[in-house]
């Protein structure tokens, strides 16, 4: 039991660090798209979950891993513990991009409440 619990404070450890790493990068850019206009003509949504897919999929597709997993000793593993392949890793982002992001991106413009997160239409 004790170990269950040690390697769920673990893994909740490192997606929060993923996790708030992702939204400082985002809060970065949006801050620097503000001063200087480099993004131009992409929304700040857009190069978010762009950012959130290369943050999280990109590093696990690579090594198995993202950085805070690495840093807190964490590797993802198949279900008969041997090292996953690139493919299996590729679908689990895809599975973690529709089940976490998809959701936020379009269904807001779905239901029509766009207006309510987008500050320009106001």
């Amino acid at each position: 039991m004790l170990r269950w619990a040690s390697l769920t404070s673990r893994r909740l450890g490192a997606f929060v660090f993923d996790l708030f790493s992702v939204l400082a990068l985002s809060a970065a850019m949006i801050w620097w798209d503000d001063h200087s206009g480099f993004l131009y003509a992409y929304d700040a949504a857009q190069v978010g979950d762009l950012l959130t897919v290369a943050w999280f999929v990109v590093p696990e597709v690579l090594w198995n891993a993202t950085i805070g997993k690495r840093l807190l000793g964490l590797t993802l593993i198949s279900a008969d513990g041997s090292a996953p392949r690139r493919f299996q890793v590729a679908l689990r982002g895809l599975l973690f991009w529709l089940a976490v992001l998809a959701p936020t991106t379009f269904v807001p413009s779905l239901t029509g409440l766009s207006w309510l997160l987008d500050d320009r239409q106001r």
